[in-house]
């Protein structure tokens, strides 16, 4: 009760935004081996769809675009040019 009156929101809601918030900090810095499921089966996420759809709506984007955009995901390719991945690049 004093966490609902403190902040306004539901525990359940408080604890699945930092749930959210710590999966984002890992897509930020993932290595180019990381799926995102492993990352979102890390922090009790189970269902992709729900985690896509919840995700999406706190950071305005998908989980795929923020793997994306992670500093970690230069690839060297077999003609020597190091560039970013695209997500067709992982599956």
């Amino acid at each position: 009760m004093r966490l609902m009156r403190s902040t306004a929101y539901h525990p359940s809601a408080t604890i699945k935004a930092q749930r959210l918030f710590s999966a984002n900090s890992d897509l930020h810095t993932a290595e180019p081996s990381v799926r995102i499921s492993d990352i979102a089966n890390h922090y009790g996420f189970l269902d992709m769809s729900y985690f896509a759809k919840d995700y999406r709506e706190m950071f305005g984007e998908l989980p795929s675009d923020t793997l994306d955009k992670s500093s970690n995901r230069d690839a060297t390719y077999s003609d020597g040019v190091i560039r970013k991945r695209g997500r067709r690049d992982f599956f």
